[in-house]
């Protein structure tokens, strides 16, 4: 009997629990929860397989993302780069359920959002689901306590809600990105490579010469890994030597296709830029360095072609 009873008063007390965590069971009558911050009130929920877009807004932040009609996740503002998907969907994960602190008011009215900072969001998070679009306007932040003043728009109810929903958003563009694959063919595929700077061309053909400057060349092509991912975007193609007239393109033709990069030097030779196809063939915007085994050659025959175009 001892054994029951103790089992009745744990379900009691998690009956009691359960029930004084509902929201407006603390209200004063005008909307207000002065209840105490002991417990977390449910808000909304989302699924991820129901998302296909979500945009994040608010201080330096522009985030924007949405699926193709292959379900592939793409930056909108520019679509050759590649997304981390894994990264991004544990981002939106995170909003499988939100949950507040605190419920502030169920009636807000328009004009009492200014005193949360809700009339002019320090962020806004939009989803688009598959029953339309949701979005969270997060206002006031309260320091002391880890906490934004947040409400859903549409609705009237205002809440305290964890910083770690703005936190969880508050990235660079390029925490979300991952980086392009490349594979390079073998040396002996290759049929021949065209190099071209401004209205400059030259084609080298395999000679079969293994020390020859062409075999070397190939080799250090065919030899090419990304390393790091320094920078992205066409409007910072200048700086790395990628600007229409002055990069170097390479197009190495193959038995199985071709394959194109566009190179970029650097002031010393220490440092070659390179730009790759993504995986739908289109030349990705992201600006890469590489390593290959015989660097120092490449960076010569690049170095020779761009000298011929200035002559």
């Amino acid at each position: 009997f001892l054994a029951i009873g103790v089992i009745a008063c744990v379900l009691l007390f998690t009956v009691y629990f359960i029930i004084i965590s509902l929201p407006g069971n603390s209200s004063d009558g005008n909307g207000n929860d002065d209840k105490t911050d002991d417990a977390y009130l449910y808000v909304d929920q989302n699924t991820l397989s129901e998302i296909s877009a979500f945009s994040f807004i608010g201080d330096k932040y522009r985030l924007s993302f949405a699926k193709d009609e292959s379900g592939i996740w793409k930056y909108t503002e520019n679509r050759t780069l590649p997304v981390d998907a894994v990264f991004l969907e544990e981002r939106l994960e995170a909003l499988r359920l939100i949950l507040a602190t605190k419920q502030i008011t169920s009636a807000a009215k328009t004009s009492d959002l200014e005193q949360y900072g809700l009339d002019e969001p320090s962020y806004t998070l939009t989803l688009q689901t598959k029953k339309g679009a949701k979005t969270y306007l997060f206002g006031d932040f309260l320091k002391s306590r880890g906490l934004y003043y947040m409400t859903e728009k549409g609705s009237h109810s205002v809440y305290l809600v964890e910083n770690t929903y703005v936190e969880n958003f508050a990235l660079e563009v390029f925490d979300f990105l991952s980086t392009d694959s490349l594979e390079m063919p073998l040396p002996s595929d290759i049929r021949s490579v065209l190099f071209s700077c401004g209205d400059y061309e030259k084609t080298y053909l395999p000679d079969g010469e293994k020390e020859s400057d062409t075999s070397r060349l190939i080799s250090a092509l065919c030899s090419i890994t990304l390393t790091d991912c320094v920078d992205f975007g066409r409007d910072v193609f200048d700086i790395y030597g990628l600007a229409d007239g002055d990069l170097i393109s390479a197009e190495l033709r193959h038995k199985d296709g071709a394959i194109r990069l566009h190179f970029g030097l650097g002031e010393t030779e220490e440092f070659i830029y390179l730009l790759v196809q993504n995986g739908s063939g289109e030349l990705s915007e992201m600006v890469y360095l590489f390593k290959s085994s015989d660097f120092s050659h490449l960076y010569s025959q690049l170095s020779a072609v761009r000298g011929s175009r200035d002559n």
